[in-house]
């Protein structure tokens, strides 16, 4: 997108899935570039990766110090430098970003879980620099409180000549590993907290990402959108995502509630020993293992729910493709800002949706045969090694489900073109059809939109002056 706003030219951006979660999260990585005033060195490394920009000068030429190692003293890539922003200032602002449509995209938010003590201290709210400086002097506080004994009790033992003593006495060699431990754990909290704030930053700046590119966006989706559904069955609805835009009260808003279990499954317990098991007929052998039976009912009361919700938890992290650690989805809709059930209306014409349904019925009866005809195949002559009959079956089962088989609608690609046609007008006079049933549906689709999320971006102004803290878990 930078380097299409470089050349200076206009452009359209349609993703399927995730791929329209891409095409948001670029435009939240743009806003929050833009209100920072500086670039990351994250945006300037990806800016200088010929795979992402092919050819030709990058835009913001790497420092000197890019890529040395972490231990090299005076590292300046992470010190912001007013001329590479003055450099993509223009470009940060996507005036070129004509349209933006998703299909199927199922938007995920992720908040932080909450943290302990010590980084919630850290975490300081103000988003000014003072947050900043004020975590850095929040977090010497323990280090000082556990320095200050050390030096009191060496130099009382052995006077000014205690440099020496230092590694011949047992009590500071005794305090010497609880101070190293704090200095640890309130560098390992920083990071946490640092973390965490840059995930409340991107949040904090949904509401004006939206307002900007709110009028050129365009989603589609089925209500039987097999990935939209499923993702948002694992979501942690009692998070309450909305709480973050609402102009409710401080009190209020951090009220969250605890994570439930993701995934139901069962208890992972252990079985009981063979001499506890009631059998007709069943010989009881005394056994050495019989007398582990009141520690396999200990961890079964009490470890087994604890390994059990972190299996499902991993499993529903995995699911959901998540990469992000120490957070939850809070929030998985085809919408990107909650809205409320009486303000949302369907993605797709109802008669493009029945269209696609019976497309997936058809062609998940037509792959049966196919399907069982493979299984016979490879269970009386086995499976071949060059995969032969198997790939034409998985090209055929793309169409298989609702998720996958928008594209082959002609409907679907048709309301692309109306929005492309639709945004193309008032800027280089292209008339799009707008006399047929889905161009009469697109225009009321839009403005339906825009009325819904009129209401919640209101609301956000207040909502953005107010603190929101991250979500508590309760996997403990």
């Amino acid at each position: 997108m930078l380097k299409l706003e470089h050349e200076g030219r206009n452009y359209h951006l349609v993703g399927h899935s995730h791929g329209g979660s891409v095409i948001w999260e670029a435009l939240v990585s743009a806003e929050v570039t833009r209100n920072h005033g500086r670039v990351y060195a994250e945006l300037r490394r990806a800016l200088n990766d010929s795979n992402i920009l092919p050819g030709g000068q990058p835009l913001i030429p790497p420092r000197r110090d890019e890529y040395d190692p972490w231990w090299v003293k005076y590292k300046t890539r992470d010190l912001p430098d007013s001329a590479e922003y003055e450099a993509i200032r223009s470009a940060i602002k996507l005036q070129g970003l004509r349209s933006w449509t998703t299909v199927g995209t199922p938007f995920m938010r992720y908040m932080p879980v909450r943290r302990g003590l010590l980084s919630r201290c850290l975490s300081l709210q103000s988003p000014s620099a003072w947050r900043i400086l004020g975590k850095e002097y929040v977090a010497l506080i323990p280090m000082l409180l556990t320095a200050l004994p050390l030096i009191l009790l060496t130099a009382g033992l052995f006077g000014w000549n205690w440099g020496r003593a230092v590694l011949t006495s047992d009590t500071v060699n005794a305090w010497s590993a609880p101070y190293a431990l704090c200095w640890l754990v309130t560098f390992r909290s920083m990071r946490v907290s640092d973390y965490s704030d840059s995930l409340l930053d991107r949040e904090r700046a949904v509401p004006s990402v939206f307002r900007r590119f709110s009028g050129r966006w365009l989603g589609l989706w089925s209500p039987s959108d097999e990935a939209i559904n499923m993702l948002s069955a694992l979501a942690h609805h009692q998070v309450r995502y909305e709480l973050l835009w609402s102009s409710g009260a401080l009190s209020a808003r951090r009220k969250l509630a605890r994570l439930p279990n993701q995934v139901p499954l069962p208890n992972l317990t252990i079985p009981d020993p063979i001499r506890t098991i009631t059998l007709v007929p069943h010989v009881r052998r005394t056994s050495i293992l019989s007398a582990t039976k009141p520690v396999v009912t200990l961890v079964n009361r009490w470890i087994a729910p604890l390994w059990t919700r972190k299996i499902a938890r991993t499993l529903a992290r995995n699911v959901q493709g998540s990469d992000l650690p120490r957070t939850v989805a809070a929030y998985v809709s085809p919408w990107p800002l909650p809205l409320d059930h009486d303000c949302t209306h369907l993605g797709l014409p109802e008669r493009t949706i029945r269209e696609i349904d019976r497309e997936v019925t058809d062609c998940n009866g037509m792959l049966a045969p196919k399907a069982r005809e493979l299984l016979i195949i490879a269970a009386l002559e086995g499976i071949p090694k060059d995969g032969q009959g198997s790939g034409k079956f998985f090209t055929e089962s793309d169409s298989a489900l609702v998720h996958t088989g928008y594209f082959n609608n002609p409907n679907v690609r048709r309301l692309i073109l109306h929005h492309i046609c639709q945004t193309r007008t008032s800027v280089d006079n292209y008339s799009a059809p707008a006399d047929d049933e889905l161009g009469i549906w697109l225009t009321r689709h839009l403005e339906s939109t825009r009325t819904c999320f009129a209401g919640l971006l209101q609301q956000s102004i207040e909502a953005l002056r107010a603190d929101t803290g991250p979500v508590e878990d309760s996997a403990r």
